[in-house]
């Protein structure tokens, strides 16, 4: 019972994070280009001396596709492994990944730079690591539904 609280509470910090991330950075940078412009509403004075810090000012963060992967593989693997014994992670599962698409269309569209080339290799090894979810699933499940202790209140009698 402890446990599964917890885990929920976790699987539900996956939706509402890419959220909190999203406002806070876009305010982090929305107040820094604000000072850099002193306060005021005229976008061509600015503070910075050199184009670099210019840029490095108004372009967005670089991509990190790794930790979206990161993401996308935990949430995966938690609801497929704990999913059988406790439903309501699948849609949460599900809502978190319509958070984290739409998050990062908005992201990638208006405030990343340009993604780096990568080639498809990470995307391959990201798919051949999640198919072995449906196993990871099947051999939880079948653990969980054979457990009378889940579904009943008795207890194994403990003999020394």
């Amino acid at each position: 019972m402890d446990i599964g609280k917890i885990l929920i509470d976790a699987m539900v910090f996956t939706v509402v994070w890419p959220l909190m991330e999203f406002f806070s950075s876009f305010a982090i940078r929305y107040c820094f280009r604000l000072l850099d412009i002193s306060f005021t509403c005229n976008s061509l004075k600015t503070k910075t001396k050199t184009i670099e810090k210019f840029v490095a000012l108004y372009s967005g963060p670089e991509y990190t596709i790794h930790y979206k992967y990161s993401t996308i593989l935990n949430i995966t693997a938690i609801t497929f492994m704990f999913g059988a014994g406790m439903p309501i992670l699948f849609p949460i599962a599900l809502c978190s990944f319509i958070v984290l698409y739409l998050v990062e269309r908005l992201l990638v569209a208006y405030s990343y730079q340009s993604p780096p080339m990568i080639d498809e290799t990470l995307s391959q090894s990201v798919l051949s690591i999640l198919s072995w979810a449906p196993l990871l699933y099947c051999s939880f499940g079948s653990w969980m539904m054979s457990n009378r202790q889940i579904f009943s209140d008795y207890t194994e009698p403990v003999t020394h």
